[in-house]
């Protein structure tokens, strides 16, 4: 793979990096983020809300970061995978395309989903 990238891009290495966001309201932890760059790839590891911050656009203002950080970088692609029951909607609302599913991983009656999201680089 690194061979293939050297040859299409001409770098050496994955320049790997994560992001890293966890902010703090009144001492609480109340939204993390943690993504991980491959490449001209940008992996969501992990995005999560306390209950008690939900529905506020903390987590869209997370991703809106999260992008302007990858435009930033010349990263042109976000990607995650999240379960049926763990807000699938939120990423679709957030211009993210669901292009796939493994139904019951990582177990019976439930269903993982891949979603991806092309970002514009124009917008820096």
């Amino acid at each position: 793979m690194l061979q293939k990238l050297k040859e299409q891009t001409g770098r050496e290495d994955r320049q790997e990096k994560t992001f890293i966001s966890t902010p703090y309201v009144n001492g609480i932890k109340a939204e993390e983020i943690v993504a991980r760059r491959l490449f001209e790839s940008c992996y969501i590891d992990l995005l999560a809300v306390v209950p008690d911050f939900r529905s506020h656009g903390i987590g869209t203002r997370l991703l809106e970061r999260l992008e302007q950080e990858c435009r930033n970088e010349g990263i042109g692609t976000l990607f995650l995978n999240t379960q049926d029951f763990q807000a699938p909607n939120f990423y679709e609302q957030n211009g993210f395309e669901r292009i796939g599913e493994m139904k019951d991983v990582p177990f019976k009656g439930t269903t993982r989903i891949f979603f991806i999201k092309r970002i514009d680089l124009c917008h820096l």
